[in-house]
C-alpha cells in the first residue's frame, strides 16, 4: 500500500502542474487557452485557442455512455453474456462464450476466469462487440483542457472504491498529444470473501501528420476469490487467492501500414498452493487497412510468444497460437457485411459471417461463426493445491449458426434470433457433442413524457437443455428498468431496478458437476445527477439474498457512490 500512497501523490501533484502548463484557462460559456510559441518574431502576439465548454461536456456523456455500469445490458444478436457486476468486480455464467480481447490482441486464458479481465479491462478502456469477440480498446481525449475526476463508493462489509483520473490534450504544447493517468483502490468484500486491490494505468500518445504513436503501462492487483477461478479449478472450501496482471502495450499506425506490440505478464498465488502460477506472452501485430467509401478490408499478420509455467485446459473458444493470419471484410453498400476469418497456425481455421439488409425499420439477416478444426486432445492439467496432475474440462462453442430480425421504431427496438449451435465437451472421462436449437429475444423501450423519461431494456436466452452438458442452462434472462425526472440544466433524479437469473445447470466441474439450482438476482438503485459533472447513487445489491451462477456475489447490503468531474 506504500506505493499506492506515492503514486496517489504523483497524481495529485501532476493535476497543478498539467493545468498551469497554458498561461489562462477560463471554464465559462466557452474555454480559452493561451499559449506561445518559441522563439517568435517580435511583432507577432500569443496564439488564442477557444475551446467551447459544450464540447467537453459532450465528451464527458460520450464517456459515461460507453462506459459499462452495474445496471447496463450487454446485448446484440449474438451475445447474452450473464454478466453480475458490482463497482470493480464481475462474475459470470458462460452462457455465450466470446474472445476477449485488449488493443486488438486475444488474451490468453489462464486458470482464472475471464470476468476478472473484464473487471480490469473496462476500469481504464471501453469495449468494442463484434460477432463472437469483445476487444477493450483506448478512448481518446484531445481537448486541450485538464479534465480530472473522482469516483468512489462506500457500503456494508466495509466496501469502499475510489479511483482518480487526469487527462490532458496538447500536453506541455504539443498538438495532438495525449495524456491520460489513472488509479483505483478497493477493498471490500467479494465471492464469499473479503478483497483489496489496486490498479493504475499512464497512457500517452502523438499524432504527427499521418503517424500516429501511443504507449501505455497498466498494472492490476487484487487479492480475493478462489471462485474467481475457472470452475474445474474449484474444490469444496474457498479460500483467498493474489493475481497481479500487467502489461506493456505500444503501437504506432499509419495509412499504409500499422504495428502493435503487447507484452503481458500475470502470477496467481495462494497460501492454499504449493506454488504460483505464471502466464507471459508477448504478441507483435502488423496490420494494414484498405479503405473505400462504402468497403473496409484489413489485413494483420500476429505472432504470439505464449508460455506457462504449469498444464492448463483452454475452455470457453479460448485457444492458443502461434501464428496467426487475419481478413476482415466490410461493406456497406446495398447489403452489409461483415466477415472475419482467421488462420491459426497455418492449420486450424477460424470464422465469422454476418449478413444484413436494412428495410426501413425492419432489418434481417444471419450470421455463421464456426472453428474449423479439432480441439487439443489433452484434456489434464495441473492441480495449484498440489501440483499433481488433475482432469481438465474443455466446454467450447465450435458453431453457430442463426437468423435474426429487429424492428425499430421512435422509443421501441425489438430483435429476435433463432438458430443452431454445437456445444462440445471433452474429458478425461468423456466427449460428447450436441446440436441445441436457441432463441434469444431483446427488447429496449425508451419514451418520454415531457420532463419523465422510462428506459427498459430486457433480453432473454432458451435452448435446448442436455442433461449431460455442463454450464448449460434451458434459460436465462437479464432485464433494466428505470425512470428518470429530468429537471433541467443537465440535473435529475433516477430510479430503478434490476432482474437477472438462470434455470438449473450443472456445474463445470470435472470432478464434482454438482446441480446449480435455477436462482434470480435483484438490486435497486436511486441516483441524483447536479449538470453533467456529479451524480451521487444509493443501491441496495442482491436484495433477495440468493446465489448467481453458483457463488454467494455480495450479500444483502447498501451502497452509496459518486462520480464528479472537475475542468481545471
Amino acid at each position: 500500500m506504500v506505493r499506492a500512497g506515492i503514486l496517489a501523490l504523483i497524481l495529485l501533484s501532476c493535476l497543478p502542474i498539467l493545468a498551469q502548463v497554458q498561461d489562462s484557462l477560463f471554464v465559462a460559456d466557452s474555454l480559452s487557452i493561451t499559449g506561445f510559441e518559441p522563439e517568435q518574431e517580435p511583432e507577432q502576439t500569443a496564439a488564442l485557442i477557444v475551446v467551447e465548454k459544450s464540447e467537453l461536456l459532450d465528451w464527458i456523456d460520450m464517456a459515461r455512455a460507453l462506459t459499462p455500469r452495474d445496471d447496463q445490458l450487454w446485448l446484440n444478436e449474438a451475445n447474452i453474456p450473464m454478466h453480475y457486476r458490482f463497482g470493480s468486480n464481475i462474475s459470470e455464467l458462460h452462457t455465450d462464450p466470446y474472445i476477449l480481447k485488449i488493443h486488438g490482441f486475444e488474451r490468453p486464458q489462464s486458470a482464472l476466469g475471464s470476468a476478472i479481465f473484464l473487471d480490469y479491462f473496462s476500469r481504464y478502456h471501453i469495449f468494442d462487440y463484434a460477432l463472437g469477440e469483445v476487444d477493450g480498446r483506448h478512448l481518446d481525449y484531445d481537448i486541450p483542457v485538464t479534465l480530472s475526476g473522482l469516483k468512489g463508493s462506500l457500503g456494508d462489509y466495509d466496501n469502499r472504491d475510489v479511483s482518480a483520473f487526469i487527462y490532458k490534450g496538447d500536453v506541455f504544447g504539443f498538438a495532438d498529444s495525449n495524456l491520460q493517468l489513472n488509479y483505483t483502490l478497493q477493498n471490500g468484500y467479494w465471492l464469499e470473501n473479503p478483497l483489496s486491490g489496486s490498479s493504475m494505468r499512464p497512457y500517452l500518445s502523438y499524432q504527427y501528420r499521418d503517424f500516429h504513436w501511443a504507449f501505455e503501462y497498466a498494472s492490476y492487483q487484487k487479492e480475493g476469490s478462489a471462485l474467481e477461478l475457472i470452475p474445474n479449478y474449484w474444490g469444496s472450501s474457498t479460500y483467498r487467492l493474489k493475481h497481479k496482471y500487467q502489461h506493456l502495450y505500444a503501437h504506432m499506425q499509419h495509412p499504409w501500414l500499422s504495428l502493435y506490440f503487447i507484452k503481458a505478464q500475470e502470477r496467481l498465488q495462494s497460501s492454499a498452493f504449493q506454488q504460483s502460477q505464471n502466464t507471459s506472452n508477448l504478441q507483435l501485430a502488423l496490420q494494414r487497412r484498405i479503405s473505400l467509401p462504402r468497403q473496409r478490408l484489413d489485413l494483420r499478420y500476429e505472432y504470439a510468444d505464449i508460455d506457462r509455467d504449469y498444464e492448463h485446459v483452454l475452455s470457453y473458444n479460448s485457444t492458443d497460437y502461434e501464428h496467426k493470419l487475419s481478413l476482415e471484410i466490410q461493406n456497406e453498400a446495398g447489403l452489409d457485411l461483415k466477415g472475419r476469418a482467421d488462420l491459426l497456425d497455418w492449420d486450424r481455421l477460424r470464422s465469422f459471417v454476418k449478413l444484413k439488409k436494412d428495410l426501413g425499420r425492419l432489418s434481417i439477416g444471419l450470421y455463421d461463426q464456426r472453428f474449423w478444426a479439432e480441439r487439443d486432445s489433452s484434456y489434464t492439467q495441473s492441480n495449484p493445491v498440489d501440483g499433481s496432475m488433475m482432469g481438465g474440462l474443455s466446454i467450447n462453442n465450435d458453431s453457430e449458426t442463426a437468423i435474426f430480425s429487429a424492428w425499430q421504431a421512435s422509443a421501441l427496438n425489438l430483435s429476435a434470433t433463432v438458430g443452431y449451435q454445437e456445444i462440445t465437451q471433452h474429458s478425461l472421462l468423456h466427449d460428447l457433442s450436441d446440436q441445441q436449437l436457441l432463441l434469444r429475444l431483446g427488447a429496449v423501450y425508451n419514451p418520454r413524457f415531457g420532463d419523465w423519461e422510462l428506459l427498459i431494456k430486457a433480453a432473454w436466452k432458451m435452448q435446448d437443455f442436455s442433461q449431460y452438458l455442463m454450464e448449460n442452462p434451458q434459460f436465462i434472462f437479464d432485464s433494466s428498468q428505470s425512470l428518470t425526472r429530468h429537471l433541467g440544466h443537465d440535473n435529475s433524479l433516477s430510479a430503478g431496478f434490476r432482474l437477472k437469473g438462470h434455470s438449473d445447470y450443472y456445474l463445470a466441474n470435472a470432478a464434482n458437476p454438482a446441480l446449480v439450482e435455477a436462482s434470480t438476482g435483484l438490486d435497486v438503485w436511486g441516483e441524483v445527477k447536479v449538470s453533467k459533472l456529479f451524480d451521487f447513487c444509493v443501491s441496495f445489491q442482491n436484495l433477495l439474498d440468493s446465489t448467481l451462477f453458483g457463488v454467494y456475489p455480495i450479500p444483502l447490503s447498501v451502497h452509496a457512490r459518486l462520480s464528479w468531474y472537475f475542468l481545471n
